[in-house]
């Protein structure tokens, strides 16, 4: 098949500057090429650091790149932006659906796949009368969100990331018949097969024989960072436990900023126990992973398919995590402890953590559950499953 992917319109794929969404579609791409059976064009945006890689290895993929920070491009924006008087999402946004929509309609393509864009599926659709399908990796399109049934209807189908995805989106009417569950993958060898850690504990002031427990993610209100926080330090009997947050906050409004606020001010009563990171780079986490002892991520919102979850899982880490969205999918009762989103979480933590702290068996047991809980997020599964979703079957369904 001919197929074209289309980007968030943010990050670049390849995906040099990381992201979830951006790696998984460096997933399909390097597949395709190592199983050559279709014929990939990603429209995507450009960046710089492009004209230091190689793109002659990709002999069946082509990548027509929008230079955000062209001046050609922003003058087009601009014009854009004072031409219309509203946006799905914002001008920026919009004027690359928009873009990207008048280069399909001069293509020859089989499949369309929007990523992670609702926005994008009506311009498309308005350019491109083939199958059309919104990889979906949110949890924002189900009854009574804007526009949902619209964009439902003018797909031939969406590739949810969880079960607990579908169900929302089969909330709307138009989603009879149309809805797919694809798991998230990672390349699980990067995960398991280190001979040398690329960052270590003494980088982060922590000793050989600490308990690292370990969360990954961005620090925000909904991730559950502050009841974890005040769980840990409601755990004063075991000095050599330490808490090693990774990741950065997004700071776009007050609201955040008073969060962080709170966050840094329970960390200040603990010390050294307590370690921010910052940003790091994906190439540095399954290092990390690898010298922690357990895994947290305690959310508070309704996760679609934490793909920290699997990463946890392939590093060999206990988890406890909170019962949402689709985090149970990931992970069973044999590798985590699956606690209530409820006014008992702080403390559950708190036990939690002690229970798996204080038994090295139970260590094992979850470690050992884990990878082999992880194999079934392989990178060639999420891709297999991806592409056998898209074909058109015999009698042209979904």
């Amino acid at each position: 098949m001919n197929i074209a992917i289309i980007t968030t319109g943010i990050l670049p794929v390849p995906a040099i500057k990381g992201g979830a969404v951006e790696t998984l579609i460096d997933i399909l791409i390097n597949y395709n090429e190592d199983h050559p059976e279709h014929f990939i064009t990603i429209f995507g945006t450009y960046d710089k650091e492009f004209e230091r890689m190689d793109f002659s290895k990709y002999k069946r993929t082509k990548f027509v790149l929008t230079n955000n920070h062209s001046f050609v491009t922003k003058l087009r924006r601009k014009i854009f932006q004072y031409s219309h008087s509203s946006f799905f999402y914002n001008y920026y946004l919009d004027f690359f659906a928009a873009e990207v929509s008048k280069k399909v309609a001069t293509g020859n393509y089989d499949v369309l796949i929007s990523e992670n864009r609702p926005g994008f599926v009506l311009p498309l659709r308005r350019a491109f009368n083939g199958r059309l399908f919104l990889h979906l990796h949110y949890d924002n399109l189900y009854k009574g969100v804007e526009f949902a049934e619209e964009v439902v209807s003018a797909c031939t189908g969406v590739l949810a990331v969880s079960s607990y995805i579908k169900q929302r989106v089969c909330t709307l009417e138009s989603s009879k018949n149309k809805v797919n569950v694809i798991y998230n993958g990672i390349d699980l060898e990067k995960f398991t097969d280190i001979s040398e850690l690329s960052v270590t504990r003494s980088q982060f002031r922590l000793k050989e024989n600490d308990f690292v427990i370990v969360y990954t993610g961005r620090i925000e209100p909904i991730k559950g960072i502050k009841e974890l926080l005040e769980a840990f330090a409601s755990i004063k009997d075991f000095p050599d436990m330490k808490l090693l947050i990774v990741g950065s906050a997004s700071v776009n409004d007050m609201s955040k900023n008073q969060y962080l606020e709170k966050i840094y001010k329970i960390a200040s009563t603990l010390g050294e126990r307590v370690i921010f990171t910052g940003f790091q780079p994906y190439k540095n986490i399954p290092a990390i992973l690898k010298f922690c002892n357990l895994s947290v991520i305690p959310s508070t919102c309704e996760e679609a398919f934490p793909l920290s979850a699997i990463e946890s899982l392939a590093s060999g880490l206990p988890i406890i995590a909170t019962r949402s969205g689709g985090m149970p999918e990931a992970v069973d009762s044999n590798c985590s402890i699956i606690l209530e989103k409820d006014g008992h979480l702080t403390e559950n933590l708190r036990k939690s953590i002690i229970t798996i702290y204080k038994d090295k068996n139970l260590q094992q047991n979850m470690s050992k559950h884990a990878i082999e809980q992880s194999k079934k997020f392989s990178k060639d599964n999420y891709a297999s499953n991806f592409f056998a979703s898209i074909k058109i079957t015999d009698d042209g369904t979904f």
